[in-house]
């Protein structure tokens, strides 16, 4: 019986909560070399692409958070088109265990079956699975406000996020709908968070 997170369709402009774990609940970031290279990936088929690159999803999936972890990662993802989520985690999940398993002279299956995704239903859900996804840190020991394998320091502070993260939607929601006074939102973040 299929999961209630694996969906088989996606809807346009539509934000997800995307996951995976490694099979069998094992490691699948076994050295802080290998986060950097899911990172890496991130960057390689989220920026502005150059003359070189053949797939890139640019235009087509947008990053607001992420968090990873040593057995399983979380993202939150916007896609413009129906079919961008799939077509995304197919290229970074058949990347990412390529490089796993080369690495690690593994072989089979780096990833529990496929990927689940959740459709995120308004503004609270998207806020309240940002605070997930930031809190997850937790888990492991680690400081949800500065965990360096999470999107949560981009949004605490001046620190330069990547071209691929956009931190902007969340900022927007907050002070639209939650009504956050400009420039507030560091603040008002970093208590959610912690909440």
């Amino acid at each position: 019986m299929p999961s209630k997170f694996v969906l088989r369709s996606f809807v346009e402009n539509g934000y997800y909560h995307v996951f995976d774990r490694g099979n069998n609940k094992q490691t699948i970031f076994r050295e802080i070399e290998d986060y950097f290279y899911f990172l890496k990936l991130l960057h390689y088929y989220l920026s502005e692409p150059g003359e070189t690159l053949r797939v890139n999803f640019y235009q087509d999936i947008c990053v607001l958070t992420y968090c990873l972890l040593p057995n399983h990662f979380h993202l939150m993802i916007k896609q413009t088109k129906e079919r961008s989520i799939s077509k995304f985690m197919q290229v970074i999940l058949q990347r990412y265990t390529h490089y796993h398993n080369k690495k690690y002279a593994h072989v089979g299956h780096v990833f529990q079956g496929k990927y689940g995704a959740r459709l995120l239903e308004d503004n609270n859900d998207l806020l309240n699975t940002s605070r997930y996804v930031h809190q997850n840190a937790l888990d492991i020991g680690e400081d949800v406000l500065t965990y360096r394998f999470s999107s949560s320091q981009y949004y605490l502070n001046t620190m330069a996020h990547p071209q691929w993260l956009n931190t902007q939607i969340l900022k927007d929601v907050m002070e639209g709908y939650f009504g956050v006074k400009k420039g507030g939102f560091e603040t008002h973040y970093r208590r959610y968070l912690l909440d």
